[in-house]
């Protein structure tokens, strides 16, 4: 059976990945740390305890693994975009730095395939009539975006010596159920709704479920070549209004909703979603997350 090391196998998105690489029948061997949450997986699981500042404990992870997803990324609690804190050389030597010694573990040890995990912070701007397309140039303004664009970068390296393909899947803001519930995008706001406290929040932004990041990254490992160097993943965009509108709906309590949002821009596409085969879960899947978390905030409450 095949073997394909994780890292950040506990995370938001780690855990959609856990699922949908177990379902397709492969074999999962996890990296985290010993203060990482293990509770909550059905799947059979390899775990190695260390972090990516080892040399030895990333050897570990890559040695006869087919494929690598590399999901991990350290930071402050609660930030992402701003998840350096204080210290940021500390947080470049793991995050940066802990990406290009798993790169070179990996391609040492023969792994013929890499997925990283990237972001839309890695666009600040976009260039006048260019859609913001993979082809579209980077412009992170971000410490949490120069860092996803400097593993782009030496992913790209690593794969132009021709011993290990890479892509760097670039996504929005990601939704779903996790585990536990409570960690769910939104859960603050739909307990909000079902005990009637005040949303003044009128933010809105791109999103795409984790069930489809990890659909995506199953299929991108699967396929007979990985020949996609960037991959775009956004599906809806999606505001507060609509998240208490919908869950109004499934909660059965009629009440105010928030001031309608911006309208969108520069919203990232994709030049190879349809040729890989990939439909996102758009509307329906939104409402049924939705509808998740209103019943899963009910029996919490």
């Amino acid at each position: 059976m095949t073997t394909i090391a994780i890292t950040g196998a506990t995370g938001y998105v780690g855990r959609f990945v856990v699922a949908e690489l177990h379902q397709r029948g492969l074999q999962i061997r996890a990296l985290s740390r010993s203060t990482s949450d293990r509770t909550g997986f059905t799947q059979p699981i390899e775990w190695i305890t260390g972090d990516l500042r080892s040399t030895d404990v990333i050897h570990q992870l890559v040695q006869g693994v087919e494929a690598v997803v590399h999901l991990a990324y350290e930071h402050v609690p609660g930030q992402y975009r701003n998840g350096e804190g204080d210290d940021l050389p500390a947080w470049l030597d793991t995050n940066l730095n802990g990406s290009l010694r798993l790169l070179q573990a990996a391609s040492q040890a023969g792994v013929q395939r890499f997925i990283f995990l990237s972001s839309r912070a890695v666009f600040s701007r976009t260039e006048p009539d260019h859609v913001l397309d993979e082809l579209h140039p980077i412009s992170p303004d971000t410490h949490y975006g120069a860092y996803k664009a400097a593993v782009e970068a030496f992913a790209r390296s690593f794969a132009h010596t021709g011993k290990m393909s890479t892509c760097s899947v670039r996504a929005t803001g990601i939704y779903g159920l996790t585990y536990p519930v409570q960690r769910s995008k939104w859960w603050n706001i739909v307990q909000a709704v079902l005990h009637d406290q005040p949303i003044t929040s009128n933010r809105g932004g791109t999103e795409v479920h984790g069930a489809d990041v990890a659909k995506t990254i199953a299929t991108l490992l699967m396929r007979s070549s990985l020949d996609i160097p960037t991959l775009h993943l956004s599906d809806l965009y999606v505001t507060t209004r609509e998240i208490v509108r919908l869950a109004r709906e499934f909660a059965r309590r009629p009440g105010d909703l928030p001031a309608v949002s911006p309208e969108p821009t520069n919203n990232m596409v994709s030049r190879y979603l349809t040729d890989l085969g990939i439909m996102l879960g758009g509307m329906p899947l939104l409402e049924k997350t939705i509808s998740e978390l209103v019943a899963a905030s009910k029996a919490n409450t």
